[in-house]
């Protein structure tokens, strides 16, 4: 029976898995200790308890169970095994008094490095040892415990006899008697493997993206801080049913945050920033049923803490306003950039921008493109010409520059990739074609450019073009967010992400005649005053094969494409 590295899986799904299905993101916790649950004895042997996997599932986490819920006062070790081969376990983590885990309910969990894929038949075994008088594990007797199993909607069967074994670090082969849930002791967190994406990325786990774990319901409380994978200032998790007309998208907790609050995630299981990749990072944005306004949220993948974009519902933003007692989905495109060092550690930020109110999120979605090209953009970062630090110049190699240019003014823009940024005056423009890439049919196109507002001067909005033989085939721009007024010049930061997706599947029968000619990019101001900051230009192209069909993605501005919505998972509370 094959195990498999889930973070080493380099699949692109396409049309296979993902949408339409009625699936329960959440992460389950096998062996369930209420907290505040004391031991029972000092056994120090490994204590084992079977399972079967019915279901394939995604292991994320081993835990152990610590004593009283107040920290542990001995070194403790989970092991995962497979029952039909016991040479050597699969899994092994150790938890200590100054390393403990983190603490869900009655357990202490800790990551492994990447999460492991069981398939369908797999016969395992959770093992906890190296108990003792002042760290004791619990042991029911025979009788039934106070503490329970959940097997994930029948993803997994608890099976056996509970066995247990004499010496540390081997398989426990002696019956325990039962029941298959006798000892507290070892226990795992693990997930439905069939995570939700778009058709054409490979989706990515992130723990507890739904925000059920820890449970809100009695005994515990209605609100809390902490749910469970996630650093928080100011948010948490809720029961969230009675302050929504929608339905919950995915559970029935949400996150909130409050004004000035934010919800980071643990970094990403078995991921880490690669080049020439394309992210896509999905949530669900709530609004409560008693807000009169729209509160303004945003959320950011970071790489070794450096953000990569933001989407946002602020000014000139990139995210969905939500109407009241909605959900609506923010979607997010991001690669990595010179700032961020390839190979760091992913996360996710998801942040309150209110000033008064709070802001809900559920059901977060990290996805990779992994068939798709990287196309080679002469400077597209700006970086060349080289520029004297608060010194700018006309000369921006690569680009048709008309009434634009370079500059380094970190006192007024912070770039979004290295040094230096372009500036487009109103009326201006920044023009390249791309050698050696042409409009394809059954190909699709992703353009990202990162949108800035200089502190010292005043926004003057923006207007991205995709060129096929110098005609106008997409474009995005800043005219049709709902919030749009016209900066009046004091962000100094890179504000927001404007994406082009166009398919070539679906195409306008008026553009077809356009096909083999070259691409092209177009960055331009406008305003009528005032600059706009570009950087970080970015185009990827996927090969769509036919008769492979594929969904579209909606945005705003491009009307000239035909758009299909995609299905949310959802699950309804046994």
């Amino acid at each position: 029976m094959k195990t498999v590295r889930f973070g080493a899986i380099a699949l692109v799904i396409a049309g296979v898995t993902g949408l339409g299905i009625e699936t329960s993101r959440a992460d389950t916790v096998a062996y369930q200790v209420p907290v505040g649950t004391v031991g029972t004895q000092a056994f120090a042997g490994p204590l084992g308890m079977d399972f079967n996997v019915n279901q394939p599932v995604l292991v994320t986490r081993l835990g152990v169970f610590d004593d009283g819920s107040d920290g542990l006062n001995r070194d403790l070790t989970a092991y995962l095994w497979d029952r039909t081969d016991t040479s050597a376990p699969l899994e092994t983590l150790t938890f200590t008094s100054a390393d403990p885990g983190t603490l869900l309910d009655g357990s202490r969990f800790k990551p492994l490095a990447s999460p492991l894929l069981l398939p369908a038949g797999f016969q395992g075994t959770i093992v906890g040892e190296n108990y003792g008088a002042t760290e004791q594990n619990g042991n029911s007797g025979g009788a039934a415990p106070v503490w329970t199993t959940n097997d994930g909607g029948g993803l997994v069967s608890f099976v056996g006899s509970s066995p247990y074994g004499d010496v540390q670090g081997t398989y426990p082969a002696n019956g325990g008697g039962g029941p298959e849930n006798r000892y507290a002791a070892g226990t795992f967190l693990f997930a439905d493997a069939d995570l939700p994406g778009i058709e054409f990325t490979r989706p990515l786990y992130v723990c507890n993206a739904s925000f059920e774990l820890p449970d809100r319901y009695p005994p515990g409380t209605y609100y809390g801080t902490d749910p469970f994978a996630w650093t928080t200032s100011g948010a948490g998790n809720f029961l969230a049913g009675p302050y929504f007309s929608d339905p919950i998208p995915d559970g029935d907790h949400v996150a909130y945050a409050n004004a000035g609050g934010s919800l980071t995630s643990d970094p990403l299981q078995g991921e880490t920033l690669q080049a020439d990749t394309l992210y896509i990072l999905e949530a669900e944005w709530g609004r409560r049923t008693s807000y009169a306004d729209s509160p303004l949220q945003s959320m950011k993948l970071r790489a070794g803490g450096v953000e990569l974009g933001v989407v946002d519902n602020t000014d000139v933003g990139n995210g969905p306003l939500v109407p009241q007692g909605k959900f609506e989905t923010a979607r997010g495109y991001f690669t990595a950039n010179h700032n961020a060092p390839i190979g760091s550690e992913l996360d996710i930020l998801l942040t309150s921008d209110d000033t008064t109110y709070q802001v809900a999120f559920d059901d977060v979605r990290l996805m990779k493109v992994d068939a798709a090209t990287a196309v080679p953009i002469v400077n597209h970062s700006f970086e060349d010409y080289d520029v004297s630090p608060n010194g700018n110049s006309g000369n921006v190699p690569g680009w048709t520059a008309v009434s634009a240019g370079t500059l380094e003014y970190l006192g007024t823009i912070v770039p979004a990739d290295g040094e230096q940024v372009a500036y487009v005056l109103p009326g201006g423009s920044l023009t390249q074609t791309l050698s050696g890439v042409s409009l394809e049919a059954g190909h699709r196109y992703f353009l990202l450019v990162e949108v800035g507002d200089r502190s010292s001067q005043a926004f003057a909005g923006y207007r991205v073009e995709l060129l096929a033989g110098g005609q106008t085939i997409a474009f995005e721009d800043s005219l049709n967010v709902v919030d749009f007024t016209g900066f009046p010049g004091t962000s100094g930061e890179f504000i927001t992400t404007s994406v082009i997706d166009f398919s070539t599947l679906n195409m306008d029968p008026l553009w077809t005649g356009l096909i083999g000619q070259p691409l092209g990019i177009s960055l331009m101001a406008t305003g009528t005053g005032g600059q706009t900051m570009f950087d970080n230009v970015r185009l990827f192209v996927l090969n769509v094969p036919e008769p492979a069909t594929f969904l579209l993605l909606a945005l705003g501005s491009l009307g000239m494409l035909g758009v299909t919505g995609w299905k949310r998972r959802k699950r309804a509370r046994a």
